[in-house]
């Protein structure tokens, strides 16, 4: 089923509200099948919903309120695969940092809306130098 613009934008932007709720509410917008991929992390990772769940419950609370601005998402060749690309950024409680991230994703979603697969291309730098006081 090919979805609108507005359908694919509207399940973005409540995909990344729901990091100001919790670890459950983000995963709630995956498969249970997808695929989750860090390609430019330290170590590339590529996990499932439930090891994603897992890595957002640990790292979450030890964030601020995240805040994402300038979404814009781009159709591709392949039907429901689309790129994205958003800033998101919030201030670390225990270093006082700010946090700042621009996000390039990759992801493909399923008739009912939900990530079959979803590889988020970020600067790992930005995160160290945020964490550590």
């Amino acid at each position: 089923m090919k979805h609108s613009k507005e359908q694919i934008e509207t399940f973005y932007q409540d995909f990344l509200h729901s990091f100001t709720l919790s670890a459950s509410n983000v995963v709630e917008h995956f498969d249970e099948h997808a695929i989750i991929e860090y390609p430019y992390a330290e170590t590339p990772v590529s996990m499932s919903r439930m090891e994603y769940f897992h890595q957002l419950s640990n790292i979450l609370p030890k964030m601020g309120k995240l805040e994402f601005q300038d979404l814009m998402i781009y159709a591709t060749d392949v039907a429901d695969t689309y790129w994205a690309t958003v800033h998101g950024e919030c201030v670390i409680p225990f270093t006082g940092k700010l946090f700042e991230q621009n996000y390039v994703v990759r992801f493909s979603i399923s008739e009912e809306l939900k990530f079959v697969s979803y590889a988020e291309h970020w600067n790992p730098l930005n995160m160290g130098k945020a964490f550590t006081a």
